[in-house]
């Protein structure tokens, strides 16, 4: 789990450092009830606020940065050595690119205007959204997801028997990563850290997430990630057909691995392996495009983790189908949540000019088939049938 300051018992620390940090500490109590609560430290400069006594490292830095606005700030770089989970509001008059050389050095930062009610509505919100300490009961990938849907900017700090290296995304995009010990940068360090097992994981604030140097979308990664384990870890995971003449056809990507119920060393060793009858999915997947009016390709998906753990079909991309696909059953049921919905979700049909396409809910499991049919060439309502009938003895 991530601590949140502002719901423990222990009140979140909100160094402030502006001239107008006195007036600040008297009028956000006003602006938001919880301020009352929290432990406000006003300063008026940078070199006070390094020479104070503080119980622990400040949640949150509000620090006032007029024009002209210098390449180095002697708060960042205490703050990066010493203080790496505290985050940064920046209240400030500029405009993004008036304080760009801040966010080349020290990474993205929330801004918000000097003016005491935005000011305060800021702080309130930077408070209710950060997140600190370990991660528990989550794999990576998703927390790396749900960090995505939540467009948070950050650093998750993972630490391996061997080595450690940090992840850094910019508004839930994951934009760099760095492993140490083997001096990896970006798309090869995230292919590192994603590899390792036993790790500790913690939140930090990201000094270097202002320059996208990966390039490529979550998904596309964690679906590279998958494909590029050792052959020895993924052997089982492949079916391979032969022809008559003893020649490779087809490879079917299996399921990822299992998630572990905590990122720790007790909880991975502790966690069974999940069993997944590939051949059953293949015949599932076969069965879909041979037997349903118009199918043109279909995928079963985990949109636990957004993989697919079968795909068959052709004129679609089914792994970026799979992954962007998953967010929209995450969506829906996220609506549903909120709305306070009842029941699951049976399918959900997506209809375009000359496709449909169907998501089916595997009842009972954190799996959807991905159903792409020709329009003209279909019957819709025997392809939901037969997709409820040929999902009923999916063994995974």
């Amino acid at each position: 789990m991530l601590t949140d300051p502002s719901a423990s018992n222990v009140a979140p620390i909100v160094l402030i450092v502006s001239e107008n940090a006195d007036a600040i500490v008297a009028e956000l109590p006003h602006y938001v009830p919880a301020g009352e609560h929290w432990q406000l430290a006003p300063t008026a400069t940078s070199e006070d606020a390094l020479r104070l006594t503080l119980p622990q490292a400040p949640d949150l830095i509000v620090l006032q940065a007029e024009a002209p606005i210098p390449e180095t700030h002697p708060l960042f770089e205490y703050a990066r050595e010493v203080w790496p989970e505290t985050f940064f509001l920046l209240s400030t008059s500029c405009t993004r690119e008036e304080v760009q050389p801040l966010f080349s050095r020290y990474g993205d930062m929330p801004l918000a205007s000097p003016d005491l009610t935005p000011l305060c509505a800021a702080i309130a919100h930077e408070v209710a959204t950060l997140s600190r300490g370990s991660l528990r009961g989550l794999s990576l990938p998703s927390f790396l997801q749900t960090m995505e849907w939540e467009a948070r900017s950050l650093a998750i700090r993972v630490q391996s028997e061997q080595d450690w290296g940090r992840l850094h995304l910019k508004q839930g995009r994951l934009v760099n990563a760095y492993v140490h010990r083997q001096q990896r940068y970006g798309e090869a360090a995230v292919f590192e850290i994603l590899t390792w097992q036993d790790t500790a994981v913690t939140i930090e604030r990201s000094y270097h997430n202002e320059h996208d140097v990966i390039g490529q979308s979550l998904a596309s990664l964690l679906i590279k990630a998958k494909q590029a384990e050792p052959e020895e870890l993924k052997a089982d995971d492949l079916i391979i057909e032969e022809d008559a003449q003893g020649q490779a056809q087809e490879a079917i990507p299996s399921a990822p691995s299992p998630v572990p119920t905590e990122l720790s060393t007790e909880a991975s060793s502790s966690v069974p392996s999940q069993e997944i009858d590939m051949a059953n999915v293949k015949d599932t997947l076969d069965a879909a495009l041979r037997t349903i009016d118009g199918a043109i390709a279909a995928a079963l998906v985990d949109y636990g983790s957004g993989m697919a753990l079968g795909m068959l079909g052709s004129g679609v991309n089914l792994e970026v189908a799979a992954a962007g696909n998953t967010e929209v059953v995450r969506a829906k049921m996220r609506t549903m949540e909120m709305l306070g919905i009842q029941g699951g979700i049976e399918d959900i049909l997506i209809t375009l000019d000359k496709q449909y396409h169907i998501l089916y809910i595997v009842p009972n499991q954190k799996l959807f088939m991905y159903l792409v049919l020709s329009k003209d060439q279909s019957n819709l309502a025997m392809a939901r049938y037969k997709l409820r009938t040929l999902t009923q003895d999916l063994s995974v």
